[in-house]
């Protein structure tokens, strides 16, 4: 749920997906969208091995660890039309849309000139997220015999308009394949151009006075610094995204920039996390009794806890609440669902001074989280609770349907009803 500012139901080790945004061009069918967005979602993981990748010397200098033959790039693909700009985005890069990717239904435009120009108008648009995309793609399915592809002299600058010829999904998903690569391609060049460029000006919801800090140079860089170390966890990097965390908190503590301090904690305890997995993750879903494991546990556990601390005393609120359920998730890979479970209602606890938006994805993050663990009763609460709270903004349908979805775990019958309109909603 991206129109809030609250990301609950991310775990710490997704915080290095490559976030792209896929948008229907046009009218089109929920079905045929659903089925090509299905299609794309197939590319969650690429191995770097997979690009044609030149060499880029500027950029080999901030990436040197990272190894294209085992180091991967993940992607997370929104399909949220009401996804919106993060106000933590520059301090938790992973938040920020940095790929769209459209979807057209050829059937439903007499000229694709207009299809493309549609798509222009959509990146054009200053409120949209897609205007601050790096790399971008609009995909036709279904071409007719008589459309043919446009010249690229018709498009706008950083733009690809492809036709999905009609031969069978396994020519499709290969042609899927090439296209996509190239797409990722643009965004890891454009990544390690980020990386390598200067320090733009980096700020939080909590900086009052964006003017001290551009003048601060030695600020400006410490925070480039952790810029630069989730610049490298999305571009495949964690090795180098940790000596940047490092080097981040040495330079922070200068300025007493604690939440930046904290944000590099939790990159480092994410690395930390992502080598534990890669170690001993291997036949099992739990991390196993040792004492090696349980040094590093304590150690990810303690750079969690610090950054929760910071965030509380300087008022962080979602970050904190945001942590306080990473770090229950960390203990279901021990099999502690009782700890889990007493940080889950800690981040509960917290919420009364969030927005109604963000009460929304924090209650229906802690029922996901509770479905996985095995406590029904727990999930069928926060599912409620999830529904009156949409119910309270006039989301109806969405209250309804999730009222249906647990009304058996109550014993009670759920009626199918005619709702008044609510924002975002169709009538029934």
């Amino acid at each position: 749920l991206l129109w809030s500012q609250m990301e609950a139901a991310v775990p710490l080790e997704d915080e290095r997906r490559i976030r792209v945004l896929i948008v229907p061009v046009g009218n089109m069918s929920a079905e045929k969208f659903d089925k090509y967005c299905n299609m794309l979602k197939q590319f969650s993981e690429v191995l770097l091995s997979s690009f044609q990748l030149d060499y880029n010397e500027q950029a080999s200098k901030f990436l040197g660890k990272r190894d294209s033959r085992k180091d991967k790039l993940f992607f997370e693909f929104i399909t949220d039309e009401w996804a919106v700009q993060s106000d933590w985005e520059d301090m938790k890069v992973y938040r920020r849309i940095l790929g769209v990717i459209g979807i057209l239904d050829c059937t439903q435009w007499d000229q694709l000139t207009d299809a493309s120009q549609e798509f222009t108008r959509m990146l054009g648009e200053t409120t949209s997220v897609m205007s601050r995309t790096i790399s971008r793609l609009c995909l036709a399915f279904e071409p007719s015999d008589g459309q043919a592809d446009l010249h690229s002299d018709r498009l706008s600058q950083g733009e690809r308009f492809v036709l999905i010829p009609n031969q069978g999904l396994e020519r499709t998903n290969f042609y899927l394949t090439t296209l996509f690569l190239d797409f990722a391609t643009i965004l890891v060049r454009e990544l390690e151009k980020m990386i390598a460029g200067e320090a733009p000006l980096l700020l939080t919801p909590h900086d009052k006075f964006s003017q001290g800090i551009d003048a601060n140079k030695k600020q400006k860089t410490a925070r480039f610094t952790k810029y630069q170390a989730d610049l490298c966890m999305l571009s495949g990097s964690p090795l180098d995204a940790l000596d940047y965390y490092n080097a981040s908190i040495e330079l922070c503590k200068a300025h007493q920039d604690w939440l930046w301090i904290a944000s590099a904690n939790e990159g480092i305890a994410r690395v930390r996390l992502l080598q534990l997995k890669a170690q001993y993750l291997v036949d099992s879903d739990l991390l196993p009794e040792a004492i090696e494991v349980n040094v590093a546990f304590n150690e990810i556990v303690r750079l969690l806890e610090e950054a929760i601390d910071t965030y509380g005393r300087k008022g962080a609120l979602v970050l904190k609440i945001e942590s306080l359920i990473k770090l229950a998730r960390l203990y279901l890979l021990r099999g502690n669902s009782i700890t889990a479970s007493s940080y889950i209602m800690k981040a509960y606890g917290e919420s009364e001074g969030l927005s109604v938006q963000n009460k929304i994805t924090l209650s229906s993050s802690i029922a996901l989280v509770y479905k996985e663990i095995g406590m029904s009763r727990k999930y069928s609460f926060f599912i409620r609770e999830t529904a009156l709270l949409c119910k309270s903004i006039a989301w109806n349908r969405r209250s309804h349907a999730l009222l249906k979805l647990i009304a058996p775990n109550y014993s009670v019958n759920v009626r199918a009803e005619v709702y008044d309109k609510g924002e975002g909603e169709e009538k029934e």
